[in-house]
């Protein structure tokens, strides 16, 4: 069974949503955490992140009943990498590595989750591939940054975006399970 996930991202001006992500971390975040840069106006939701900071750090304010991820920074998680995810399961609140890039439990071939990597907040419940995780299965997905590219004259140039203030924040996620159908 490969368990996979996707991020949640709003609209093309922000990229950080708190009405999905649990109620006692969002109360701990600064509330100006909507990151949009005006200068750069093509901002999207992540295609690489970092995570340096171990992700257990977060159980002071989330309350982890187990871990089952093995730690190492990282600087440079992208699509299809297996990453540390926090879930709700079971009634137990879990730390666990999923594989980026959502798998809808549907699917013939996990080669879809290679594209669904990110879901709009606008289109999320009515997406077949998103609605039924979006109804059930959400997760945070802990960061401490993240990168986006500027093209400019055929060359694209990475920016890193962090909070100044937090250590750690959280992407709103979904998570699903996927079982390869028989031969």
């Amino acid at each position: 069974m490969l368990q996979t996930i996707t991020l949640a991202k709003a609209n093309q001006q922000h990229v950080y949503f708190e009405h999905m992500l649990l109620p006692q971390l969002v109360k701990r975040l600064p509330k100006n955490i909507g990151i949009y840069d005006h200068s750069i106006q093509y901002l999207r939701m992540c295609g690489r992140y970092t995570e340096t900071v171990n992700p257990e750090e977060l159980d002071v304010m989330i309350g982890l009943d187990a871990c089952t991820f093995d730690f190492q920074p990282r600087y440079n998680i992208a699509p299809t990498q297996f990453a540390p995810v926090i879930v709700r399961d079971n009634g137990r609140t879990t730390l666990k590595g999923m594989r980026w890039g959502l798998v809808p439990s549907w699917a013939d071939n996990e080669k879809i989750g290679n594209k669904l990597i990110n879901a709009r907040t606008e289109t999320v419940a009515q997406k077949p591939a998103f609605k039924d995780a979006f109804k059930t299965r959400r997760c945070l997905v802990p960061a401490d940054g993240f990168y986006e590219w500027e093209s400019k004259q055929g060359m694209k140039q990475p920016w890193y975006f962090s909070l100044h203030d937090v250590e750690q924040f959280c992407f709103a996620g979904l998570w699903e399970r996927w079982d390869r159908p028989p031969a």
